[in-house]
């Protein structure tokens, strides 16, 4: 007991829920997704079109154990709409599983996008009824996805992410995305 209490937090180990490794290489999972473009709470509705995702997850740093030991994420999102916006993104999801094979995770991160143009004075008319001024080129990004764990390697899960600059900058719609993935654990 008096040893457990000197163990620093950054070396406990993860927190309950949290799903054990497969390999021991630095990516541990990768995801491929279709997705509703500018569809989801949040968002006018504006871009149209359907988008591909590509994301890697890896293995979570000793020192993030003290927040729980979220997973760095790094992914592209390619919008194939006319003008829609696409764009890449980085941050850290949590995971937490419940009843056995099912996960929920959450997380956040930056994007950089390459929708144009910025701010809504800045577009033509026609920009205006079908492309989002996003008001900043890099975005904070939220991301919140439920899965099923079909076998030791292989996941299915419905995900929703949406990017804007908080207000930040002067134009903000933000957009979001709703879609489903498969991954593959390593």
């Amino acid at each position: 007991l008096m040893a457990a209490a000197l163990v620093p937090p950054w070396a406990a180990p993860a927190a309950a829920g949290a799903e054990a490794a497969i390999g021991e290489g630095p990516v541990r999972e990768v995801r491929l997704g279709v997705a509703a473009h500018d569809r989801g709470p949040f968002t006018d509705r504006k871009e149209e079109g359907l988008d591909v995702r590509v994301e890697a997850f890896f293995a979570s740093p000793g020192f993030l154990r003290w927040i729980g030991a979220p997973s760095p994420h790094l992914g592209v999102l390619a919008a194939t709409g006319d003008g829609a916006t696409s764009y890449g993104y980085f941050g850290l999801t949590w995971r937490r599983r419940f009843l056995t094979d099912w996960y929920f995770e959450g997380g956040f991160g930056g994007a950089a996008h390459d929708g144009a143009p910025l701010r809504e004075d800045q577009q033509s008319t026609a920009q205006r009824e079908n492309q989002k001024p996003l008001g900043c080129r890099v975005l904070f990004r939220q991301n919140f996805s439920l899965g099923y764990r079909v076998t030791e390697r292989i996941s299915v899960s419905l995900f929703t992410d949406h990017v804007s600059n908080a207000n930040l900058c002067e134009s903000n719609e933000g957009l979001d995305t709703f879609g489903a993935q498969i991954g593959y654990r390593f």
